[in-house]
């Protein structure tokens, strides 16, 4: 347990799910003054592969002192096979275990927001809008908080990639080996092996007029190249279609990284154009 400077209270390492002997963890971030507070899960990037906890801790920080309690969380990852569907697993059952540690945390589990960036983003979005289908629920049969259906009110996305099938063709061009392939590495295989994995995996095609109660903040870098912005973009209009309530922030410049990497507090970075616009939508969202 930590506090910092400005009263926040940081929890390092909650367990907040167990599975094959492993061990998954977040960190909790805590308002000063009494809750119980509305609570944001909090999914790092970083190509399904190298995302650590502590990547969004800035985001952890910036919303606490806003009032909102941020757990922000590891899963698994592609490193050595596949982690689909159990990254998307790993991101539901941390927001079971907030259900049902909520009034013990002084969390407000009824306010419950998602954030995430890149490859978070894709994981969080696909969280909010596919929780209901098959391969994504009662992942942990032996977890206590395993049947629990969390609805997610709100959900934060940076950057993210929202269909596959595209991401893998815009990734492809770079002449990438089959054993490079970030999408490939992260699904198990080609889109031509299986098509209907890669359908499963994108959140755009969850995109329906049931869900459409979820409120949705998405921006992105007019210059990525990582991500094509044309995946926010793509995201956005079906969104749209589908009738979500839908606020979008273009960083004119700004390539990939920046979310995860610009401190808020510098006035001159892209991250602190975003942060007040994030802040507006939370409040009404949550």
């Amino acid at each position: 347990m930590a506090k910092l400077g400005t009263g926040i209270e940081r929890r390092e390492g909650i367990i907040y799910a167990r599975h094959d002997d492993k061990e998954l963890a977040g960190d909790l971030y805590l308002p000063d003054g009494a809750g119980p507070h509305p609570v944001i899960l909090a999914v790092p990037g970083g190509a399904w592969r190298f995302g650590q906890r502590g990547g969004l801790r800035h985001w952890g920080e910036y919303l606490a002192n806003l009032g909102y309690a941020v757990f922000s969380i590891d899963y698994r990852q592609a490193v050595d096979t596949s982690s689909f569907p159990q990254s998307v697993q790993d991101v539901l059952a941390a927001a079971q275990y907030l259900c049902g540690e909520g009034t013990r945390l002084d969390l407000d589990a009824a306010r419950l927001g998602l954030l995430g960036a890149s490859a978070g983003a894709h994981l969080a979005a696909l969280a909010a809008l596919a929780d209901g289908s098959s391969p994504f629920v009662d992942a942990y049969p032996a977890d206590p908080y395993c049947g629990l259906r969390p609805t997610f009110s709100a959900l934060v996305a940076a950057y993210g990639v929202y269909d596959l099938y595209a991401h893998w063709q815009e990734t492809r061009r770079g002449n990438a080996a089959p054993d490079e392939d970030i999408t490939e590495r992260f699904l198990g295989c080609s889109p031509y092996d299986d098509p209907q994995r890669y359908t499963l995996a994108s959140p755009l095609r969850h995109v329906t007029y049931r869900r459409n109660a979820l409120k949705v903040f998405l921006t992105w870098g007019t210059h990525d190249t990582a991500v094509s912005p044309s995946q926010s973009e793509g995201f956005q209009l079906a969104l749209e279609q589908a009738r979500f309530y839908v606020r979008t922030f273009r960083v004119l410049g700004a390539g990939h990284f920046w979310f995860s990497e610009d401190p808020i507090d510098d006035p001159t970075g892209f991250t602190a154009a975003v942060a007040p616009r994030i802040a507006r939508f939370l409040r009404r969202a949550l």
